[in-house]
Protein backbone atom coordinates (compact mmCIF):
# COMPACT_ATOMS: atom_id res chain seq x y z
CA UNK A 1 0.00 0.00 0.00
CA UNK A 2 1.31 3.39 -1.01
CA UNK A 3 0.21 6.83 0.12
CA UNK A 4 0.79 10.20 -1.39
CA UNK A 5 0.39 13.81 -0.47
CA UNK A 6 -1.95 16.00 -2.44
CA UNK A 7 -0.64 18.41 -5.02
CA UNK A 8 -3.40 20.82 -5.88
CA UNK A 9 -4.34 23.99 -7.60
CA UNK A 10 -7.88 25.36 -7.41
CA UNK A 11 -9.94 26.69 -10.26
CA UNK A 12 -13.11 28.57 -9.37
CA UNK A 13 -15.76 28.83 -12.02
CA UNK A 14 -18.78 31.00 -12.80
CA UNK A 15 -19.79 33.41 -10.04
CA UNK A 16 -23.47 33.85 -9.19
CA UNK A 17 -25.06 36.37 -6.86
CA UNK A 18 -25.40 35.47 -3.19
CA UNK A 19 -26.99 36.92 -0.09
CA UNK A 20 -25.04 37.49 3.10
CA UNK A 21 -26.68 37.91 6.48
CA UNK A 22 -23.71 39.84 7.91
CA UNK A 23 -20.64 41.58 6.56
CA UNK A 24 -17.64 39.47 5.67
CA UNK A 25 -15.07 39.49 8.51
CA UNK A 26 -11.95 41.53 7.80
CA UNK A 27 -9.73 38.44 7.81
CA UNK A 28 -11.88 36.69 5.19
CA UNK A 29 -12.12 38.09 1.68
CA UNK A 30 -13.94 36.99 -1.47
CA UNK A 31 -16.35 34.84 0.53
CA UNK A 32 -18.59 33.82 -2.40
CA UNK A 33 -20.37 30.71 -3.50
CA UNK A 34 -19.26 29.30 -6.86
CA UNK A 35 -20.90 26.64 -9.00
CA UNK A 36 -21.16 25.77 -12.66
CA UNK A 37 -24.97 25.81 -12.93
CA UNK A 38 -28.11 25.86 -10.79
CA UNK A 39 -30.70 24.81 -13.41
CA UNK A 40 -30.95 22.03 -16.01
CA UNK A 41 -29.51 19.60 -13.48
CA UNK A 42 -30.50 15.96 -13.91
CA UNK A 43 -31.19 13.32 -11.27
CA UNK A 44 -27.90 11.65 -10.39
CA UNK A 45 -25.77 14.42 -11.87
CA UNK A 46 -22.96 15.58 -9.54
CA UNK A 47 -23.09 19.28 -8.62
CA UNK A 48 -19.95 20.92 -7.26
CA UNK A 49 -20.01 24.08 -5.12
CA UNK A 50 -17.11 26.06 -3.64
CA UNK A 51 -17.46 28.61 -0.84
CA UNK A 52 -14.86 31.36 -0.82
CA UNK A 53 -11.25 30.86 -1.83
CA UNK A 54 -8.32 28.66 -0.87
CA UNK A 55 -7.36 30.91 2.05
CA UNK A 56 -10.34 29.67 4.05
CA UNK A 57 -9.22 27.22 6.73
CA UNK A 58 -12.27 27.25 9.03
CA UNK A 59 -14.75 24.42 8.51
CA UNK A 60 -17.58 25.31 6.14
CA UNK A 61 -21.02 23.97 7.15
CA UNK A 62 -23.23 22.80 4.29
CA UNK A 63 -27.00 22.28 4.50
CA UNK A 64 -29.60 21.17 1.94
CA UNK A 65 -33.37 21.63 2.17
CA UNK A 66 -35.43 19.51 1.80
CA UNK A 67 -33.02 17.30 3.73
CA UNK A 68 -33.60 14.04 1.84
CA UNK A 69 -33.08 12.41 -1.57
CA UNK A 70 -29.45 13.47 -1.98
CA UNK A 71 -25.92 12.51 -1.04
CA UNK A 72 -23.26 15.05 -0.13
CA UNK A 73 -19.49 14.87 0.17
CA UNK A 74 -17.65 17.89 1.58
CA UNK A 75 -13.94 18.63 1.77
CA UNK A 76 -12.63 21.95 3.12
CA UNK A 77 -14.60 24.68 1.31
CA UNK A 78 -15.83 22.40 -1.49
CA UNK A 79 -18.84 20.10 -1.66
CA UNK A 80 -20.31 17.72 -4.23
CA UNK A 81 -24.03 16.93 -4.11
CA UNK A 82 -25.93 14.28 -6.06
CA UNK A 83 -29.72 14.63 -6.08
CA UNK A 84 -31.74 11.43 -6.47
CA UNK A 85 -35.15 13.07 -6.99
CA UNK A 86 -36.45 15.94 -9.09
CA UNK A 87 -37.41 19.12 -7.26
CA UNK A 88 -36.24 22.47 -5.97
CA UNK A 89 -33.51 22.44 -3.31
CA UNK A 90 -31.86 25.18 -1.28
CA UNK A 91 -28.15 24.73 -0.64
CA UNK A 92 -26.61 26.86 2.10
CA UNK A 93 -22.94 27.27 3.00
CA UNK A 94 -22.09 28.84 6.35
CA UNK A 95 -18.71 30.05 7.55
CA UNK A 96 -18.63 31.65 11.00
CA UNK A 97 -21.18 34.50 10.79
CA UNK A 98 -21.50 34.56 6.99
CA UNK A 99 -23.75 32.43 4.83
CA UNK A 100 -24.52 32.11 1.13
CA UNK A 101 -27.12 30.02 -0.64
CA UNK A 102 -28.47 28.89 -4.00
CA UNK A 103 -31.81 27.55 -5.10
CA UNK A 104 -31.08 24.54 -7.33
CA UNK A 105 -33.63 23.00 -9.71
CA UNK A 106 -33.32 19.30 -10.52
CA UNK A 107 -35.14 17.96 -13.60
CA UNK A 108 -36.97 14.65 -13.79
CA UNK A 109 -34.40 13.27 -16.24
CA UNK A 110 -31.84 10.64 -15.28
CA UNK A 111 -28.21 11.63 -15.70
CA UNK A 112 -26.18 9.21 -17.84
CA UNK A 113 -22.42 9.55 -17.30
CA UNK A 114 -19.98 9.10 -20.14
CA UNK A 115 -18.02 6.02 -19.15
CA UNK A 116 -15.92 5.88 -22.30
CA UNK A 117 -15.23 2.59 -24.07
CA UNK A 118 -13.17 0.67 -21.49
CA UNK A 119 -14.63 -2.16 -19.42
CA UNK A 120 -14.95 -0.43 -16.06
CA UNK A 121 -16.38 -0.78 -12.57
CA UNK A 122 -18.17 2.13 -10.90
CA UNK A 123 -19.56 2.80 -7.43
CA UNK A 124 -20.87 5.75 -5.44
CA UNK A 125 -17.56 5.73 -3.57
CA UNK A 126 -14.50 3.59 -2.98
CA UNK A 127 -13.44 5.22 0.31
CA UNK A 128 -15.22 6.55 3.40
CA UNK A 129 -17.48 3.49 3.36
CA UNK A 130 -19.12 2.74 6.69
CA UNK A 131 -19.51 -0.73 8.13
CA UNK A 132 -22.89 -2.23 7.13
CA UNK A 133 -23.40 0.45 4.45
CA UNK A 134 -24.62 -1.18 1.20
CA UNK A 135 -22.61 -0.04 -1.83
CA UNK A 136 -23.78 -0.80 -5.36
CA UNK A 137 -20.95 -1.72 -7.76
CA UNK A 138 -21.72 -1.67 -11.49
CA UNK A 139 -19.83 -2.67 -14.61
CA UNK A 140 -20.04 -0.95 -17.99
CA UNK A 141 -18.95 -1.76 -21.53
CA UNK A 142 -18.82 -5.51 -21.01
CA UNK A 143 -18.63 -7.44 -24.28
CA UNK A 144 -19.78 -10.84 -23.01
CA UNK A 145 -23.38 -10.39 -21.85
CA UNK A 146 -24.70 -10.29 -18.31
CA UNK A 147 -22.74 -13.17 -16.82
CA UNK A 148 -20.47 -11.21 -14.50
CA UNK A 149 -18.50 -13.12 -11.86
CA UNK A 150 -18.07 -11.01 -8.72
CA UNK A 151 -15.54 -11.71 -5.99
CA UNK A 152 -14.54 -9.82 -2.85
CA UNK A 153 -11.38 -9.93 -0.78
CA UNK A 154 -12.39 -8.78 2.70
CA UNK A 155 -12.55 -10.14 6.22
CA UNK A 156 -16.33 -9.80 6.40
CA UNK A 157 -18.95 -8.90 3.79
CA UNK A 158 -22.28 -9.75 2.18
CA UNK A 159 -22.82 -9.76 -1.60
CA UNK A 160 -26.07 -9.70 -3.59
CA UNK A 161 -25.82 -10.00 -7.40
CA UNK A 162 -28.17 -8.53 -9.99
CA UNK A 163 -27.25 -10.19 -13.28
CA UNK A 164 -29.80 -8.25 -15.32
CA UNK A 165 -28.34 -4.85 -14.39
CA UNK A 166 -24.75 -6.10 -14.06
CA UNK A 167 -24.49 -4.91 -10.46
CA UNK A 168 -23.48 -6.27 -7.09
CA UNK A 169 -24.61 -4.76 -3.80
CA UNK A 170 -21.84 -5.33 -1.28
CA UNK A 171 -22.11 -4.67 2.44
CA UNK A 172 -18.81 -4.70 4.30
CA UNK A 173 -19.31 -5.74 7.90
CA UNK A 174 -15.72 -5.11 9.01
CA UNK A 175 -13.34 -2.17 8.66
CA UNK A 176 -10.13 -1.95 6.66
CA UNK A 177 -9.38 -2.32 2.99
CA UNK A 178 -10.99 -4.73 0.59
CA UNK A 179 -10.79 -5.62 -3.09
CA UNK A 180 -13.79 -6.04 -5.41
CA UNK A 181 -13.31 -7.86 -8.71
CA UNK A 182 -15.71 -8.19 -11.65
CA UNK A 183 -14.86 -10.70 -14.39
CA UNK A 184 -16.92 -11.01 -17.59
CA UNK A 185 -14.95 -13.98 -18.93
CA UNK A 186 -13.01 -11.83 -21.39
CA UNK A 187 -11.52 -9.20 -19.12
CA UNK A 188 -11.73 -8.16 -15.49
CA UNK A 189 -11.85 -5.00 -13.44
CA UNK A 190 -10.63 -4.75 -9.86
CA UNK A 191 -11.02 -1.83 -7.44
CA UNK A 192 -9.72 -1.34 -3.91
CA UNK A 193 -12.04 0.09 -1.24
CA UNK A 194 -11.53 1.46 2.24
CA UNK A 195 -14.07 0.77 4.99
CA UNK A 196 -14.23 2.81 8.19
CA UNK A 197 -13.97 0.79 11.38
CA UNK A 198 -16.38 1.41 14.23
CA UNK A 199 -14.13 -0.55 16.58
CA UNK A 200 -10.83 1.08 15.68
CA UNK A 201 -11.56 4.71 14.87
CA UNK A 202 -8.46 6.53 13.66
CA UNK A 203 -8.92 10.26 12.96
CA UNK A 204 -5.62 10.25 11.07
CA UNK A 205 -7.11 7.87 8.53
CA UNK A 206 -10.29 9.73 7.57
CA UNK A 207 -10.98 9.25 3.87
CA UNK A 208 -13.00 11.16 1.27
CA UNK A 209 -13.60 10.57 -2.43
CA UNK A 210 -11.89 12.76 -5.00
CA UNK A 211 -13.57 16.11 -5.60
CA UNK A 212 -15.69 16.50 -8.68
CA UNK A 213 -13.53 17.82 -11.51
CA UNK A 214 -10.24 16.74 -9.99
CA UNK A 215 -7.53 15.64 -12.41
CA UNK A 216 -4.31 13.65 -12.17
CA UNK A 217 -0.90 14.54 -13.52
CA UNK A 218 1.48 11.57 -13.72
CA UNK A 219 5.23 12.13 -13.96
CA UNK A 220 7.33 9.05 -14.81
CA UNK A 221 11.00 8.77 -13.85
CA UNK A 222 13.63 6.05 -13.58
CA UNK A 223 15.40 5.23 -10.34
CA UNK A 224 18.59 3.22 -10.04
CA UNK A 225 18.58 0.69 -7.19
CA UNK A 226 21.02 -1.98 -6.03
CA UNK A 227 18.92 -4.51 -7.94
CA UNK A 228 18.71 -2.48 -11.15
CA UNK A 229 16.38 0.17 -12.54
CA UNK A 230 12.78 0.66 -11.57
CA UNK A 231 10.04 2.84 -13.03
CA UNK A 232 8.63 5.46 -10.64
CA UNK A 233 5.25 7.17 -11.17
CA UNK A 234 4.64 10.38 -9.21
CA UNK A 235 1.01 11.53 -9.25
CA UNK A 236 -0.48 14.90 -8.38
CA UNK A 237 -4.04 16.21 -8.31
CA UNK A 238 -5.41 19.55 -9.45
CA UNK A 239 -7.57 20.18 -6.36
CA UNK A 240 -6.68 21.31 -2.85
CA UNK A 241 -8.07 19.35 0.06
CA UNK A 242 -7.16 20.08 3.72
CA UNK A 243 -3.43 20.14 4.33
CA UNK A 244 -0.01 19.31 3.00
CA UNK A 245 -0.23 16.32 5.32
CA UNK A 246 -3.17 14.93 3.32
CA UNK A 247 -2.38 11.79 1.36
CA UNK A 248 -3.93 9.88 -1.50
CA UNK A 249 -4.83 6.28 -0.88
CA UNK A 250 -3.37 4.32 -3.79
CA UNK A 251 -2.56 0.71 -4.61
CA UNK A 252 -0.52 -0.72 -7.45
CA UNK A 253 -0.05 -4.16 -8.93
CA UNK A 254 3.58 -4.62 -9.99
CA UNK A 255 3.02 -7.55 -12.34
CA UNK A 256 -0.05 -6.09 -14.07
CA UNK A 257 1.09 -2.42 -14.22
CA UNK A 258 -2.15 -1.11 -12.73
CA UNK A 259 -2.45 1.81 -10.33
CA UNK A 260 -5.70 2.24 -8.40
CA UNK A 261 -6.19 5.76 -7.01
CA UNK A 262 -9.04 5.28 -4.53
CA UNK A 263 -9.45 8.59 -2.67
CA UNK A 264 -7.93 11.00 -0.19
CA UNK A 265 -6.72 10.44 3.36
CA UNK A 266 -7.30 13.84 4.96
CA UNK A 267 -6.17 15.48 8.16
CA UNK A 268 -8.99 15.90 10.73
CA UNK A 269 -9.03 19.71 10.36
CA UNK A 270 -8.09 22.19 7.62
CA UNK A 271 -4.80 24.03 8.08
CA UNK A 272 -3.15 27.13 6.69
CA UNK A 273 -1.76 27.04 4.12
CA UNK A 274 -3.58 24.24 2.35
CA UNK A 275 -0.54 22.82 0.67
CA UNK A 276 0.34 20.61 -2.28
CA UNK A 277 0.80 16.86 -2.03
CA UNK A 278 1.79 13.94 -4.23
CA UNK A 279 2.18 10.17 -4.31
CA UNK A 280 4.74 7.77 -5.65
CA UNK A 281 4.23 4.24 -6.99
CA UNK A 282 6.95 2.10 -8.52
CA UNK A 283 7.31 -0.92 -10.80
CA UNK A 284 10.38 -3.15 -10.83
CA UNK A 285 11.63 -6.10 -12.85
CA UNK A 286 9.73 -5.05 -15.97
CA UNK A 287 10.52 -7.23 -18.98
CA UNK A 288 11.60 -5.78 -22.32
CA UNK A 289 8.54 -5.32 -24.53
CA UNK A 290 5.16 -3.55 -24.53
CA UNK A 291 2.82 -3.85 -21.56
CA UNK A 292 -0.71 -2.55 -20.81
CA UNK A 293 -0.71 0.38 -18.38
CA UNK A 294 -4.01 0.97 -16.54
CA UNK A 295 -5.06 3.82 -14.24
CA UNK A 296 -8.22 3.63 -12.13
CA UNK A 297 -9.18 7.14 -11.04
CA UNK A 298 -12.62 8.07 -9.76
CA UNK A 299 -15.29 6.19 -11.68
CA UNK A 300 -13.23 5.76 -14.82
CA UNK A 301 -10.51 3.50 -16.12
CA UNK A 302 -7.80 4.89 -18.38
CA UNK A 303 -5.54 2.66 -20.42
CA UNK A 304 -2.41 2.93 -22.50
CA UNK A 305 0.88 1.08 -22.82
CA UNK A 306 4.45 1.13 -21.53
CA UNK A 307 7.25 -0.04 -23.80
CA UNK A 308 10.66 -0.94 -22.37
CA UNK A 309 13.44 -1.41 -24.90
CA UNK A 310 16.80 -3.15 -24.50
CA UNK A 311 18.55 0.16 -23.77
CA UNK A 312 16.40 0.75 -20.68
CA UNK A 313 14.15 3.45 -22.19
CA UNK A 314 10.50 3.54 -21.11
CA UNK A 315 8.03 4.94 -23.67
CA UNK A 316 4.38 5.60 -22.81
CA UNK A 317 1.48 5.62 -25.25
CA UNK A 318 -1.40 7.57 -23.73
CA UNK A 319 -4.33 8.93 -25.78
CA UNK A 320 -6.89 10.23 -23.24
CA UNK A 321 -5.44 13.25 -21.42
CA UNK A 322 -8.79 14.76 -20.36
CA UNK A 323 -8.50 13.75 -16.70
CA UNK A 324 -5.24 11.79 -16.46
CA UNK A 325 -2.16 13.17 -18.19
CA UNK A 326 1.34 11.65 -18.43
CA UNK A 327 4.44 13.73 -19.01
CA UNK A 328 7.13 13.11 -20.08
CA UNK A 329 6.18 10.17 -22.29
CA UNK A 330 9.80 8.95 -22.64
CA UNK A 331 12.19 8.42 -19.70
CA UNK A 332 15.45 6.49 -19.26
Amino acid sequence: MNYFKILAYSSLITIFSISCKKAVPENQTNTLLYTEKIVDIKKGEPVSLTFGDDNITTKVIWAVKPDSNFTINSVANNTTIVFAKAGVYTVTATLDNVYAQYTITVDNIQYVPNYGSNFIMTAAKFVNIDENEPIVFSVHNSTSGNNIAWSVFSNSYNLVKDDVNKTATITFTGGGYGVVTADDGVSFQRRTVWVNSTLNSNPNFDTVPFMLGDKLQLKPSVEQTLNGKRLVITASTSKKYHCGTDKILSFNSNNEYIIDYSGIVISPNPCNPRDVANCTNSFKNMQVGTHPFIINFGNKTYSGTINLNALGTYTFTWADTSEVNIYPLVVN
